[in-house]
């Protein structure tokens, strides 16, 4: 996905687990966690402000069956 600085990107995951996971979003040395009472949905939405919002948004699935990680790329859009 390619954003400009002031426009919003939104990562979104549709996840089954069963016990219900724990979602956590990392970007750089900052994590985000997310309630579960959405179910099998979580989103993180980034207000692009700065350089610093772009890069590797990591999300981490876990519960007691195991860890889970995916990789969303936010990169700038330079038109």
């Amino acid at each position: 996905m390619s954003r400009r600085i002031g426009q919003i990107a939104k990562f979104e995951a549709h996840i089954l687990g069963c016990p219900q996971p724990l979602y956590t979003w990392t970007h750089g040395d900052s994590s985000y966690y997310t309630d579960t009472r959405n179910g099998s949905y979580t989103a993180k939405t980034v207000y692009v402000s700065s350089f610093k919002d772009f890069g590797v948004y990591e999300l981490e699935i876990e519960n007691n069956a195991g860890i889970y990680r995916t990789y969303f790329t936010l990169l700038a859009d330079g038109r």
